[in-house]
């Protein structure tokens, strides 16, 4: 049995293309990569090819009509410096500034979440609904990774997760992010229990 959302590669979205920065932006990258299952990423507008770099740009530079409304919620969260360790430099790596983000420009309503157990996940992908999780890979000494879940599938009554990383496997460290499996050993190693859920309008 396998639910998979998403089935083409050309409609697999990486980070190590964005114009703005291809390192620090797994969360942004994942996020444009949901609203694009949705049909929502057209919605975003800016100077730039690619949504996700819309994304930052909306939210990071001062010609953006959301970037100080933006920046004022990340320092009501997160304090004055935003928390942003200087390594990351990036106000959307914290899931409500990006969902403050999106639902301003798309005109949405994505919310964080915590603690959704895997059949919550499975129950999203059922309705068509991919999440965004953060992931850990101490292994790889990463604290913290953004990834979309787009699927599953059952193989010898286990349920393994379908994942679209945007930077590469990580879980294997390999080149190729696209449609990794996730074992149910894998999931509990590496989710760290939050992310961020969409929905379809109507």
């Amino acid at each position: 049995m396998e639910n998979r959302l998403l089935k083409s590669r050309e409609d697999y979205y990486v980070q190590t293309n964005n114009e703005r920065d291809g390192v620090n932006a797994c969360q942004r990258t994942a996020g444009a990569q949901c609203l694009h299952l949705i049909g929502e990423v057209n919605k975003i507008k800016g100077p730039y090819k690619q949504p996700e770099d819309n994304l930052d740009w909306l939210a990071n530079d001062p010609a953006s009509p959301y970037s100080a409304g933006i920046k004022e919620l990340a320092k009501h969260s997160h304090g004055a410096d935003m928390g942003i360790p200087k390594s990351v430099g990036n106000i959307l790596e914290w899931a409500d500034v990006l969902c403050a983000t999106i639902n301003a420009v798309v005109d949405y309503n994505a919310s964080g979440y915590h603690e959704f157990e895997a059949d919550r996940i499975a129950a999203e992908i059922d309705k068509g609904l991919p999440v965004m999780v953060s992931m850990r890979f101490p292994e790889r000494n990463i604290r913290g990774h953004y990834v979309s879940v787009v699927g599953y599938e059952i193989k010898d009554n286990q349920r393994y997760f379908i994942i679209l990383d945007p930077y590469k496997n990580t879980l294997k460290n390999e080149p190729d992010g696209f449609c990794v499996p996730y074992s149910p050993q894998d999931w509990v190693a590496h989710y760290k229990g939050y992310g961020i859920r969409f929905y379809k309008r109507g």
